[in-house]
């Protein structure tokens, strides 16, 4: 999708909602069953194999966050393609989607039915059957989902359905924080458009568009270390490259956006059912750190 938008989509990269989205109201169905937390453990632990086969056990037996869980993994490559890229395809699909068909489905399509969470993440794939734009945004901002609710703001707007996220938007309760202001004024328009003919080599900080071979002063890499989505970078670089933390950070930057995963590049799967914090913290994470960067083009020092 990203690739396909040139122009207003480079302001959306790099925005950082977390510490504005609210709890989620919804408990999902199976959150909370023992089962589903120890495979959910285990996937923090970076026991895969093991994690991905319980949670297609228990999404067979129809628990939703087990669904809602290996859906979100199943889109974030870079999470698993160290165990799933050699295996067997019909493996590799019972490992990560449900098995029907010749390619398997999207767990989603079990979760939606009883999950608005489910139904909201169902959404960012368009389909005639999806809800509307502005329901989805607000559903996955009450639940926590922020880098999906970014996604599905974006996608409004590239269906030309930004008034209905704007009416949810502007009638809720929520505190949407400088971020979640710069937001809406970019839907209504009130913000200076940009003209972008290559994402790649760009990133948005907080609202300012800047070429990443400008972030070379200290108050700019401040910025960086100050954005709460980027603070395993900002660790990664002030623990390993302690005299070259300028360097690190832009190289780092550059990784994550030739990777393809702004915003948010560090996030969860699943924001909801595994909170950032809790993901960095993680045995696993180091390694899907090391994935990320390699996959951008790699991060240095030097």
């Amino acid at each position: 999708m990203f690739n396909q938008i040139i122009t207003k989509a480079a302001f959306i990269l790099g925005l950082s909602l977390a510490g504005a989205l609210p709890a989620g109201s919804e408990t999902v169905a199976g959150q909370e069953d023992a089962a589903y937390l120890s495979a959910r453990e285990d996937w923090l632990a970076g026991n895969d194999i093991k994690a991905l086969k319980a949670l297609g056990v228990l999404a067979r037996q129809g628990n939703t966050a087990a669904q809602i869980l290996l859906s979100r993994i199943a889109a974030s490559e870079l999470t698993h393609q160290h165990v799933t890229a050699d295996l067997p395809r019909r493996e590799r699909i019972a490992l990560l989607r449900k098995e029907q068909g010749l390619s398997g489905k999207d767990w989603l399509t079990e979760a939606r039915s009883s999950s608005e969470l489910a139904e909201a993440l169902w959404t960012l794939n368009r389909t005639p059957d999806a809800m509307d734009a502005g329901q989805a945004v607000e559903i996955l901002w009450d639940h926590g989902e922020a880098k999906a609710a970014i996604n599905m703001m974006l996608e409004a707007w590239s269906r030309g359905e930004e008034d209905s996220v704007l009416q949810r938007i502007e009638a809720s309760s929520h505190d949407l924080g400088p971020d979640g202001a710069q937001m809406l004024a970019f839907l209504k328009g009130d913000i200076d458009q940009w003209r972008v003919d290559e994402l790649r080599g760009r990133l948005a900080l907080e609202g300012l568009l800047e070429p990443l071979t400008s972030l070379s002063d200290a108050s700019r890499l401040a910025k960086v270390e100050e954005i709460p989505s980027l603070e395993p970078l900002s660790k990664y670089c002030a623990a390993t490259c302690p005299e070259s933390v300028a360097l690190c950070l832009r190289s780092g930057l550059r990784a994550a956006t030739v990777a393809g995963r702004f915003p948010q590049p560090f996030a969860s799967p699943s924001q909801s059912l595994i909170p950032d914090e809790e993901y960095w913290d993680s045995a696993r994470f180091q390694g899907d750190f090391s994935a990320l960067m390699k996959a951008g083009g790699g991060l240095t020092c030097e």
